[in-house]
């Protein structure tokens, strides 16, 4: 519903998307428990290892992005993700499973109904954060629109513009 009403209104689409940071900051109904750790258990064997990845920080504030395949003992096994390895790897970062709305059922539903909605490409990423972390990533610039919907948990989410075109290398302030 919400995106359907940010769809179709024209001011939305020629003044702010693509255009200025914005964050609504109301429940959307059909996000809350939209995908949560027990849907991830069911699904991971869908997932393909080789799409994830490990999100950590390191020294001077940076955050670097691991292959799973490189985290994970791969030796006699199929290529597709175990629930198991999910909870192992959050002790090291953030869980990201790239592309997930391709290979999980429940995700591809949202994707096809952001894609009629929207009438753009859509990719779905899923970025899981052990509770407890302070800080899953430092504050950074992505280089496409983004839509980020917390489906559980909590997290502080604070979105700026993006820097001018020859700073791109500063982080936001």
């Amino acid at each position: 519903v919400v995106f359907g009403e940010l769809g179709k209104s024209e001011a939305f689409a020629q003044r702010l998307w693509a255009r200025h940071p914005f964050k609504l900051s109301l429940p959307i109904d059909v996000a809350v428990d939209a995908f949560r750790m027990e849907d991830l258990k069911k699904h991971a064997h869908d997932y393909p290892y080789f799409y994830a990845g490990i999100g950590t920080l390191v020294d001077g504030g940076g955050w670097m992005m691991a292959k799973f395949e490189e985290t994970v003992k791969m030796q006699g096994r199929d290529d597709c993700m175990k629930a198991e390895e999910v909870e192992e790897q959050l002790a090291k970062g953030t869980v990201a499973l790239n592309s997930a709305g391709f290979f999980i059922q429940p995700l591809a539903v949202i994707c096809n109904s952001l894609l009629e909605v929207l009438q753009l490409p859509i990719w779905l990423n899923v970025y899981i954060t052990a509770e407890g972390k302070t800080l899953s990533a430092p504050p950074h610039t992505d280089k496409q629109d983004v839509i980020a919907v917390q489906t559980q948990g909590s997290k502080r989410w604070r979105v700026f513009a993006p820097p001018p075109p020859g700073e791109k290398g500063a982080p936001p302030p």
